[in-house]
């Protein structure tokens, strides 16, 4: 079941891109479905995290800690991260 589901969402966005079914389908058959859906959540945690607070943040925090960029993305989507990063916040 999960692994029909994985699937499917990876079609669904590769059409969003502009990949006919047939073309999907064919890419699935080179990458595993499971791989590539954890690449799809990767980039938008990593694309959601740097929306938050910046790619020279994401970069700083990532070498502080002396991972990857997406390992340090992972962490702060979940709350792990306790570095000395302030996010600032405009004022109504």
């Amino acid at each position: 079941m999960e692994k029909d589901l994985e699937r499917r969402i990876v079609i669904e966005r590769l059409k969003k891109a502009g990949i006919d079914d047939e073309r999907a389908k064919e890419f699935l058959q080179v990458i595993p479905a499971k791989e590539a859906y954890e690449n799809l959540r990767r980039n938008e945690i990593l694309k959601r995290v740097i929306a938050e607070i910046g790619l020279k943040e994401v970069e700083k925090g990532a070498k502080r800690m002396g991972v990857t960029i997406d390992e340090f993305a992972k962490e702060f989507d979940r709350g792990d991260y306790t570095g000395s990063l302030q996010v600032l916040s405009k004022k109504d």
